[in-house]
C-alpha cells in the first residue's frame, strides 16, 4: 500500500529540480546581506625602471599585442591600451628593509620571486599598519608598460600613417567611407609602472 501523499508533496514533486532548492530562511538571507565585504586600496611601487630585468622574469607575450588592426577593430578594442606583455600579479611579498641606506623604512616589493621595487616613501606608515592590524587579505600586482598599442576612433578622418605591419593585404581594397579609415592605431612605448592592490578586511570585523 502506497503511502498518503499530503497536498505539499504533490506540489515538490511538480518542480523543477530548481525550484525544489529550499529557499534561504529570512534570517540566513538577512545575515548574508549584512555581512561586511572586502575593500580595495592601492599603492603605488616606486623604482621599477630601474629593475626592468626582474619585470622581464615575470613577462609573458600578449597575443592581442600581434592582432591586425583589423582584428583589434573586430574584437572591439577601441580605447583600450594593449602592452605587448603580460606580467603575473602573484604571489606579492613585502619585506622590511632596515639596513636601507636611502631609508630605514623602506619597504620592498617582491612579486613571484623577483624584486620590483619600493613601497613609495609617503605610503610606507600606512602599508606598515596594515600589516600589523591583519586586515589583509590578499596582495594583486598590476604590472604594465613597454611597447604597447592604442586603436582610437578618427573622429575628423584625417589622414594619418599607418605601418606596413599593422595593414592586411585586404586592407589596400577597401573603399573610402570603410570603417577602416575610422581608426588610427597607435603605436610607441611608455614607462614601465606597478601599484599593489590590497584586499582589506573591514576595520572593526
Amino acid at each position: 500500500m502506497e503511502p498518503t501523499r499530503r497536498p505539499e508533496d504533490e506540489t515538490q514533486l511538480n518542480k523543477t529540480p530548481e525550484e525544489q532548492v529550499k529557499a534561504p530562511e529570512p534570517q540566513e538571507a538577512a545575515q548574508a546581506a549584512s555581512k561586511p565585504r572586502p575593500v580595495f586600496e592601492t599603492h603605488n611601487v616606486a623604482g621599477v625602471n630601474y629593475r626592468v630585468d626582474n619585470l622581464m622574469q615575470l613577462a609573458s607575450e600578449n597575443p592581442e599585442y600581434h592582432m591586425s588592426k583589423t582584428e583589434l577593430i573586430e574584437s572591439g578594442m577601441e580605447g583600450q591600451c594593449i602592452y605587448r606583455y603580460d606580467f603575473l600579479s602573484q604571489p606579492v611579498e613585502l619585506i622590511d628593509e632596515p639596513d636601507n641606506p636611502y631609508d630605514p623604512k623602506a619597504i620592498k616589493v617582491v612579486v613571484a620571486g623577483q624584486h620590483i621595487g619600493y613601497i613609495k616613501r609617503g605610503s610606507t606608515g600606512r602599508v606598515r599598519n596594515l600589516r600589523k592590524s591583519g586586515r589583509i587579505i590578499k596582495i594583486y600586482a598590476e604590472i604594465g608598460g613597454g611597447s604597447y598599442k592604442y586603436l582610437r576612433y578618427n573622429e575628423d578622418g584625417s589622414d594619418y600613417d599607418i605601418d606596413d605591419d599593422d595593414v592586411d593585404e585586404n586592407d589596400f581594397d577597401v573603399d573610402d567611407d570603410d570603417e577602416m579609415t575610422e581608426y588610427e592605431l597607435e603605436k610607441g612605448t611608455r614607462n614601465y609602472f606597478a601599484s599593489l592592490e590590497f584586499c582589506l578586511r573591514p576595520e572593526g570585523e
